[in-house]
């Protein structure tokens, strides 16, 4: 029997800009089954809440006034969740003495910078596979803040980045970065 050579997976995540000044921009994971999943149950969703609207407006009660406060907020989850999925990516990149990481969805971004000088200990984490690590990229900026492969020391904090990668492709961009950081900043 012969074994069949497994084929090489190019890297999620795209460069743009040049070497002095890369932007790495890593397009958000889509989890096919979440998705169906999400816009079935947002369309269950979306009738029931307007089942409660119509009642509401018929005989208004405490109880579905507080129910629908949370009706929205799950709407809005959901409807995030599959928006990320097929619009978001994160970015991250070197400008000006700072490391700016941050998220971009339909024209949305949030961004936050960290001077170079201050960064210390740039790793890998060894990321849980997704079978056990059920928020890495689903819910997006909304849920994994404190998701990604990447992490680095600022101050007295640990900054993650990188949530809908793998680890060597957060090996790969540690490497892409690391000519333009301080010396010390990346563990090797």
């Amino acid at each position: 029997m012969a074994v069949k050579e497994a084929p090489l997976r190019p890297a999620r995540f795209i460069i743009e800009g040049g070497v002095r000044q890369p932007e790495i921009r890593i397009p958000a994971r889509k989890f096919w089954f979440g998705l169906v999943f999400l816009c079935f149950w947002l369309t269950l969703w979306t009738s029931g809440g307007i089942a409660a609207i119509t009642s509401l407006l018929v005989s208004p009660e405490p109880f579905l006034v507080v129910w629908l406060i949370f009706w929205a907020l799950g709407w809005i989850f959901a409807a995030g969740s599959i928006l990320w999925q097929f619009s978001g990516s994160e970015v991250i990149r070197v400008d000006s003495g700072r490391l700016v990481h941050g998220w971009r969805m339909f024209g949305f971004s949030r961004e936050r910078a960290y001077p170079i000088s201050q960064l210390r200990h740039m790793r890998i984490n060894g990321a849980m596979p997704f079978a056990f690590n059920f928020n890495r990229g689903l819910g997006g900026p909304l849920l994994s803040r404190r998701a990604g492969c990447i992490s680095f020391d600022y101050g007295a904090s640990t900054i993650r980045m990188g949530q809908s990668i793998d680890e060597a492709e957060g090996r790969l961009i540690i490497e892409r970065l690391a000519p333009l950081l301080p010396e010390g900043a990346v563990d090797h």
